[in-house]
C-alpha cells in the first residue's frame, strides 16, 4: 500500500511512501547426492546439495540438512545446520549403524526473511548401510596333515554371497595371526614346512569392496614321522643232534595309533614281500619263501600312519647250514 501526501494546494511540498515490501520464499536444492551409495555402519558421509534460490527481499542464510533411516525424513528428522550464503554445499552426517539399512536425506533452504523458508526438498539422497559378506567356502586337494619334511596344499576357494549385488566380491587369506591379508584367485596353493607336530592356520575371506567376511579357518600340520622297530624270535628244532632255527616271528612296533606294517625278507640280497597287517606281528617259514641250504636272509618291516612312511627296521642276518635237508626236516 503507498500513500501520495501533497503539501499544500499549489503542487508544491513532500511525497512519502509507505507499505509492506513483498517477500518469497527461497527455493530447496534441486540435487541432493550422497558421496557413496553404501558405506560401514555408523560411517559418516558427505552430503552434498546444489540448485537452491534466494527469494524476493529474502537471501539465503543457512541449510538444514534433515536425514532419517529407513524411511524418507521430515523436518521431525535428526538434522544439521549449515551456515553458509552459497547456492550449493556439503557436509557429512552419520548413517545407520545397522546393516542393511537405508539412510535417506533431504535439505531445506533457510531464508534472512523469517517464516519465508524453503519447503524441505524433493531431491534426495541415499546411502545403504553395507551388508557383511557371507564366509567363503572351499574344498581342498588333501588331507590335513603333512609329511614330517612339509608339503603344499591347494585349496578351492568360493567367495561367500552378498546381499549388495552390485559390489564386487574378492578373495583374501592369511597365515597364522590373520593380520596379514592377501588377495588371491582360486584356486590357492600353499607350501608348510616347520618342525613335526607343528600346526600351521589358514584363514579365508570374502571382501567386497569395503568390509571383509567373518573368516573361515582351516589347519595344516607337520606329521610325526612314525618309527618302527623290530624284534625276532625264532621256533628251534633238532637235525642230526644239532639246533637250528625253523620259524620266525616278527614283532613291529611303532609310535603311532593308525598303522599299517610291511613285511619284507631278502634271501641272497633279493627282497621279497611278505605282506602286510596291523597286528604288528608275522611268523614266517624262510623254506617256504624261497630259502635254501646255504642262503643267508633278514627280514625288514616298516610302517605307514597314513601320511607317510617310517625307515626300515632290519633283522639280524640268518643263514642255513649247507648240511640241512629241507627233504628230511
Amino acid at each position: 500500500i503507498y500513500r501520495l501526501n501533497s503539501g499544500n494546494g499549489n503542487g508544491s511540498g513532500t511525497i512519502s511512501l509507505s507499505g509492506n515490501y513483498p517477500y518469497t520464499n527461497c527455493g530447496a536444492p534441486t540435487s541432493v547426492t550422497c558421496s557413496t551409495s553404501i558405506g560401514k555402519p555408523g560411517q559418516n558421509i558427505t552430503v552434498s546439495w546444489s540448485g537452491a534460490k534466494a527469494g524476493t527481499n529474502n537471501s539465503i542464510q543457512s541449510y538444514t540438512v534433515f536425514y532419517a533411516y529407513g524411511s524418507t525424513p521430515t523436518t521431525s528428522s535428526s538434522y544439521k545446520t549449515v551456515s553458509t550464503k552459497a547456492t550449493s554445499g556439503s557436509t557429512t552426517i552419520p548413517i545407520s549403524s545397522s546393516r542393511g539399512v537405508v539412510t535417506y536425506v533431504k535439505v531445506r533452504t533457510n531464508g534472512s526473511a523469517s517464516g519465508y523458508n524453503s519447503a524441505i526438498s524433493s531431491a534426495s539422497g541415499s546411502c545403504t548401510t553395507n551388508s557383511l559378506p557371507n564366509s567363503p567356502s572351499f574344498t581342498v586337494s588333501r588331507g590335513s596333515i603333512l609329511p614330517s619334511t612339509g608339503g603344499s596344499i591347494s585349496y578351492n576357494v568360493t567367495a561367500g554371497s552378498d546381499s549388495n549385488s552390485s559390489q564386487t566380491k574378492t578373495l583374501y587369506y592369511s597365515r597364522n595371526n590373520g593380520t596379514t591379508k592377501t588377495k588371491f584367485t582360486s584356486p590357492l596353493t600353499l607350501n608348510y614346512s616347520g618342525a613335526q607336530g607343528e600346526t600351521f592356520y589358514t584363514y579365508f575371506y570374502t571382501y567386497d569392496g569395503l568390509e571383509y567376511s567373518n573368516a573361515i579357518g582351516t589347519t595344516a600340520t607337520i606329521n610325526t614321522k612314525p618309527t618302527c622297530s623290530l624284534s625276532v624270535s625264532t621256533t628251534k628244532y633238532n637235525y642230526n643232534n644239532s639246533t637250528y632255527d625253523g620259524t620266525f616271528n616278527l614283532t613291529a612296533t611303532t609310535n603311532k595309533s593308525i598303522k599299517t606294517f610291511y613285511y619284507y625278507i631278502i634271501i641272497n640280497g633279493n627282497s621279497k614281500s611278505l605282506g602286510s597287517n596291523s597286528t604288528g606281528t608275522l611268523t614266517v617259514n624262510p623254506f617256504s619263501q624261497g630259502a635254501t641250504p646255504g642262503s643267508s636272509f633278514y627280514f625288514q618291516v616298516r610302517v605307514n600312519d597314513g601320511v607317510e612312511y617310517s625307515n626300515y627296521a632290519t633283522s639280524s642276518t640268518y643263514t642255513i647250514p649247507n648240511t640241512f635237508n629241507i627233504s628230511t626236516s
